[in-house]
């Protein structure tokens, strides 16, 4: 279950989620970036986890029923293994290593 459907579930106000991900301004700078290497596209994509952590764990912070909490709960986990992940790959691209397709997590992951 996602959260535009637990807000719709619950009444309230829909979600606005037909984004243009070609305009957004992470996309702009994740595709701006990573035309200057792999290191740089690094950069911008924990940009972008550590944005989506730090507001799943304020959203977190806000008092929900236990099984709404639960959800939350379970996706920002998910978002932090995404960013324990990237921050994993920084010290290799560090070190010079320019190959994304070595570096791509497993479809497990």
């Amino acid at each position: 279950m996602n959260i535009p459907t637990l807000l719709a579930e619950a009444g309230e106000p829909g979600v606005y989620d037909d984004l243009d991900d070609q305009s957004s301004a992470l996309t702009m700078l994740a595709a701006s970036m990573s035309q200057m290497g792999a290191r740089q596209a690094l950069l911008g994509m924990l940009a972008n986890e550590q944005l989506t952590n730090m507001n799943y764990r304020a959203v977190a912070e806000l008092p929900f029923e236990d099984a709404i909490a639960d959800i939350i709960e379970r996706h920002l986990a998910d978002e932090e293994r995404h960013l324990a992940w990237l921050r994993d790959q920084e010290p290799h691209l560090r070190d010079g290593e320019d190959d994304v397709e070595e570096l791509a997590p497993s479809r497990s992951d």
